[in-house]
């Protein structure tokens, strides 16, 4: 299954972008899509694929900050479901 996804980036860069596709022989949206799977190859288990739902849903939820998401970071595997735990430690959650 595939999901439309709509950002907002400058125009310059969108432009850039594309022309290194166009040069690739590729589109757009495969380069994101490989980029993406890069950015997230950390989620990789059961475990942190949960857990980093759970923290998205209590971003949602107002309950943790954007920022706190951004401080951990890409981590080694297991870091979602450490972050949710320490999440919960200091929070009570």
């Amino acid at each position: 299954m595939t999901v439309k996804l709509t950002i907002n980036i400058p125009d310059d860069l969108r432009r850039r972008a594309r022309a290194r596709a166009i040069l690739e022989r590729k589109t757009l949206t495969e380069v994101i899509r490989v980029r993406l799977e890069e950015y997230a190859a950390g989620l990789d288990t059961a475990e942190d694929l949960s857990a980093a739902r759970e923290l998205s849903a209590l971003a949602e939820a107002g309950q943790v900050s954007q920022l706190m998401i951004e401080h951990y970071g890409p981590r080694p595997e297991g870091w979602a479901a450490q972050a949710v735990r320490e999440f919960r430690e200091e929070w009570g959650g």
